[in-house]
């Protein structure tokens, strides 16, 4: 394949990506602890996710809810509102790095 576009941002290694279905975004987490939405009509940042204290290893996006969830190196795994970048949850209690996340389909589970 041909690259079709290329988006610049991160300052670091980027962990995660995931395209919504439901919306023109595409999420982005990396190494340099951000969490970011890019807007694919317009191919920049409109929102940051703010709340890890290390790396960003990976996210995910509810299939119907607009949540996100993320994940990393500082032991937790976030619930975030799509919209309106607010933590909602934060799971905490792991004794070291959160690797991976993954919602379910079945409302509210994520």
């Amino acid at each position: 394949g041909q690259l079709k576009l290329s988006l610049t941002g991160h300052v670091s290694a980027v962990r995660g990506v995931a395209v919504s279905k439901r919306h023109p975004y595409l999420f982005s987490c990396g190494e340099d602890k951000q969490v970011k939405c890019w807007d694919l009509e317009y191919n920049k940042v409109i929102r940051h996710y703010h709340g890890h204290l290390s790396a960003c290893y990976d996210l995910s996006l509810h299939p119907t809810l607009d949540v996100l969830l993320t994940c990393g190196r500082d032991s937790t795994a976030r619930v975030w509102d799509m919209r309106t970048t607010a933590n909602i949850h934060t799971l905490s209690g792991h004794a070291q790095t959160v690797a991976s996340v993954v919602c379910q389909a079945a409302e509210p589970q994520v």
